[in-house]
């Protein structure tokens, strides 16, 4: 719940005329501007607006200054809000916004020292950033990310147990550590000899078809198992593996240049499949440098590629709950995680390095408008 307060009219309701107010040259500018691509015009509501949010529990009530802005916008449609001091340069208010047949109406932190001109321009025909995580922030964002906490493997005797404890997953230096410790844990689901963490965006972040991309440095090391993947938000066609899954990148710590893409799909275990192939670095290790790990997932087709580098595309698979382009026809949500051991890599060795740390610069996830 917000209020309202106009700095320069004292009044409750925000004044539209007194934002409107423009020195003449900037009036010819804005009359040059193409806005065709909106449609109608936009209307602008006034900057120096007392902005008061709801604090969440255990938070202090948050005011400050804002700018609220209304456009027309199409059910469907895609827009951008832009920002512009002189009519010619604009840079990007918040990310996308997807359009209704009513006004939008938004509201932006921060009221603009100089008069400012704003725009709503429609996107079309482009990868369009629509989630991402950056990680500048302090502490995770759990708006975006939700720890497990079990050890049950992972369903591959694994050797970890999965903790939302900060020595296994924090911010530090923009990064997202997840790290692996070699330390007795003992939790609802019994005792390990391994902790480490899994995030997943699970109901915070579910798309359909996108490219999705992950920045990020891996641990290598016996037995060692990063992995950035995706599952179904609801498992419309089965339990796993008939509604699917797509491993952007998995790392087996005893192949340190080597990155594995990979579906799993078709009858529910033990009648499940999977198709995919594996990709060596030119140099180097996934531990030297970071790389950028993605998928392009649009109806039947996934490719997969490192630092842009398109080494795999997948256009046949099945699911026992439908016809093909099913399972991959479904929102799918992401997991960061970095397992010890388990069926594929084995366990690790007094060769392993602990702590292990997987490093995540960013996660961003585009969709296609067209």
């Amino acid at each position: 719940m917000r209020s309202r307060f106009c700095l320069k009219t004292n009044r409750i309701k925000s004044c539209v005329r007194c934002n409107l107010m423009q020195p003449k040259s900037f009036m010819k500018k804005l009359e040059s501007v193409d806005w065709s691509n909106l449609g109608r015009s936009l209307t602008f509501v006034n900057l120096g607006i007392l902005m008061a949010v709801s604090p969440l529990k255990g938070e202090s009530l948050s005011i400050f200054l804002g700018t609220e802005i209304k456009f027309p916008a199409k059910a469907g449609e895609f827009y951008q809000v832009e920002l512009s001091e002189d009519l010619e340069t604009w840079s990007n208010v918040g990310g996308p916004i997807r359009g209704s047949s009513d006004a939008m109406d938004r509201f932006t932190k921060g009221a603009e020292t100089k008069r400012s001109f704003y725009r709503a321009r429609r996107i079309s025909n482009q990868w369009t950033l629509v989630w991402n995580d950056e990680f500048e922030g302090s502490t995770i964002d759990r708006s975006k990310w939700i720890n497990d906490v079990n050890a049950n493997g992972g369903g591959n005797n694994e050797f970890q147990y999965y903790t939302d404890e900060s020595e296994n997953s924090r911010i530090e230096n923009g990064l997202l550590i997840i790290e692996a410790r070699k330390e007795s844990y003992q939790g609802l689901d019994g005792s390990k000899e391994y902790t480490s963490a899994r995030l997943n965006t699970k109901f915070r972040g579910n798309w359909k078809y996108g490219k999705i991309e992950a920045r990020a440095r891996m641990p290598i090391g016996q037995g060692l198992w990063p992995a950035i993947w995706m599952l179904p938000a609801k498992n419309i066609y089965g339990s796993w593996a008939s509604s699917g899954e797509i491993d952007i990148v998995e790392i087996v710590g005893h192949e340190p240049s080597t990155v594995h893409g990979t579906i799993h799909y078709g009858g529910r275990w033990p009648f499940n499949t999977s198709t995919g192939t594996e990709f060596e670095l030119e140099s180097g290790t996934v531990e030297d440098a970071f790389h950028t790990y993605a998928i392009e997932w649009k109806e039947g087709e996934i490719s997969w590629s490192v630092d842009s580098y398109v080494y795999q595309t997948l256009t046949s698979w099945s699911s026992e709950g439908a016809p093909f382009p099913a399972p991959f026809d479904q929102p799918f949500y992401l997991i960061v995680n970095l397992a010890v051991g388990g069926n594929w890599p084995g366990g690790p060795d007094s060769t392993t390095p602990f702590p292990a740390r997987m490093e995540i610069d960013y996660v961003r996830v585009y969709q296609w408008i067209e």
